[in-house]
């Protein structure tokens, strides 16, 4: 049995166990306010996956030392982090990184849309854009395999343990577009997009989706973006304004001729960007026509100053350079600020020329610490 609430475990398959580190001190914390979905306290979490079991979360408040007095062995075993000589990139989960057995859904029978339900509780499907649109404000779609995209335009929605497959098309949409701009009544704040498999180039596809989720017009507030499998899409997950993206597995983009590609981006002007625990595996792709990897982890200055984003112990390989730190991008004039960059496991040598660029620790709050190499644990360096 679990010491977690009484929880028994025992025949369960991939458990992806996080341990995430002591309250971040304050001179580690953003400036402005933190999304609900930002862990400030120790937690641990155990999800097995499908389709054995999923235990939503425990939180437990530990000492600095690690374990509180009287805990069982059993779950200071279960609390061990990987050493930093262990080699996690060949199967992540036994790290207890994200990979294919502990994300996306877990019910073992999901219903087709638009084949057996075309509608639901606040949300509807669009043959015309073969889209499902989200217009009710809370609304929960879960257990769903939609054949096509989702857009997200009501507050509250939750999006979960469901598989969402969209090739794009020639208006380069997304799979999963999550939309916030009050004016013209789109009002896709608070979204949560939880445990699916997100496919960009499904069977069939002469398109790929240009992200598997994306903040569309970059003002979305509040947005989790947690234990996703995302493939087959030319950019893994774009968030621009706030939330958190943790947990996600990352891999095997889709490609059109001249595509520069990112596992996570954003693109400048966050309020408060955090992503924590993914694992973005991008090394070794090749690609037809031109283009190829920008990076795994990448923030620019396109669409305002890049600010406000924590990269924090994730599993990383591929690109030009693995991580872009803010300091170049169409509307650069001045350094990054409140870039940290903290305790990430980098597959070193698994890039074309190093393993970051464009970051200065000049920029006010900016933080670069405790980054090294997987399998050897050897420092990495700026």
């Amino acid at each position: 049995m679990s010491p977690i609430a009484g929880l028994d475990l025992t025949g369960a398959r991939g458990v992806l166990v996080e341990l995430t580190d002591v309250p971040i001190p304050d001179s580690e914390a953003p400036l402005m306010n933190t999304p609900r979905n930002f862990d400030s306290v120790s937690t641990l979490r155990l999800r097995a996956s499908r389709p054995v079991l999923m235990v939503a979360m425990a939180t437990l408040i530990f000492a600095a030392t690690g374990v509180a007095a009287g805990m069982p062995a059993t779950a200071a075993s279960l609390q061990k982090a990987p050493s930093h000589r262990s080699t996690c990139a060949t199967v992540p989960s036994k790290c207890g990184y994200p990979d294919a057995t502990n994300t996306g859904p877990s019910p073992a029978r999901l219903t087709q849309v638009p084949a057996e339900r075309t509608s639901g509780s606040g949300w509807v499907w669009n043959e015309t854009y073969d889209t499902v649109f989200v217009s009710g404000r809370g609304a929960v779609l879960k257990g769903l395999d939609i054949a096509g995209g989702v857009v997200i335009d009501a507050p509250g929605v939750t999006l979960r343990d469901s598989r969402i497959s969209s090739c794009g098309g020639d208006d380069d949409s997304d799979v999963v577009a999550v939309r916030y701009r009050p004016a013209e009544n789109y009002r896709g704040a608070r979204a949560s997009i939880v445990d699916n498999q997100i496919l960009g180039s499904p069977a069939g596809c002469t398109h790929r989706a240009r992200s598997g989720v994306r903040d569309v017009f970059g003002a979305a507030p509040d947005v989790l973006v947690a234990g996703n499998d995302i493939s087959g899409t030319g950019n893994g997950i774009t968030i621009e304004h706030e939330g958190v993206v943790r947990d996600n597995w990352i891999h095997d983009l889709g490609h059109l001729p001249g595509d520069h590609h990112s596992g996570i981006s954003t693109h400048g002007g966050a309020r408060a960007v955090r992503i924590r625990h993914n694992t973005v595996l991008l090394h070794d792709q090749e690609f037809a026509g031109g283009g190829g990897v920008s990076g795994a982890v990448t923030v620019y200055s396109d669409f305002g100053h890049a600010q406000n984003v924590m990269i924090r112990n994730n599993l990383i390989s591929g690109g030009s350079y693995v991580v872009y730190g803010g300091n170049s991008g169409d509307s650069y004039s001045s350094p990054a600020t409140r870039i940290r960059i903290i305790k990430n496991r980098f597959v070193c040598g698994d890039w074309l020329y190093g393993p970051l660029a464009a970051f200065s620790l000049k920029g006010v709050g900016n933080k670069w610490s405790g980054n090294y190499c997987d399998g050897s644990g050897r420092r990495v360096r700026r």
